[in-house]
């Protein structure tokens, strides 16, 4: 585990682009969450560290964009983004399936997911794929 030294979400990408996502979590109580909080959001303890979480969850919500906010991303509309509730706690806003790909990676119920990363225009993202049942 590394200890957390820089509390910027600069950790958080630099994680994606080694194929790793990166949280916080609380020496005291042990609660995860996001990167980038001074203090634990469950008991305000300010020890946190920074942990490797596991790359699974379930997709708890999605939606179809059609819309680019941002012009780099204008040419891979359409794309879905998702919800993910992290099995090691937290919820992340994530892409659903690769942006350049045309796979339906299913809609409706919350499915298990697992969490992979992609690199579009330089940056390295996180994305959630369909795991099968086991």
């Amino acid at each position: 585990m590394l200890k957390l030294t820089d509390n910027s979400p600069a950790s958080y990408w630099a994680g994606c682009a080694q194929g790793a996502l990166r949280l916080s979590r609380c020496e005291d109580c042990q609660s995860v969450q996001m990167l980038g909080t001074q203090h634990c959001s469950t008991c305000w303890s300010a020890e946190l560290a920074v942990i490797e979480a596991q790359l699974t969850g379930t997709l708890v919500a999605d939606s179809v964009v059609h819309r680019a906010p941002r012009a780099e991303l204008e040419s891979l509309t359409p794309y879905r983004i998702g919800v993910v509730k992290l099995d090691a706690g937290p919820y992340l806003q994530i892409w659903v399936g690769d942006p350049r790909d045309d796979v339906d990676h299913g809609r409706g119920a919350p499915a298990a997911v697992t969490i992979s990363f992609v690199s579009v225009n330089g940056c390295t993202y996180p994305v959630a794929v369909h795991r099968p049942p086991s």
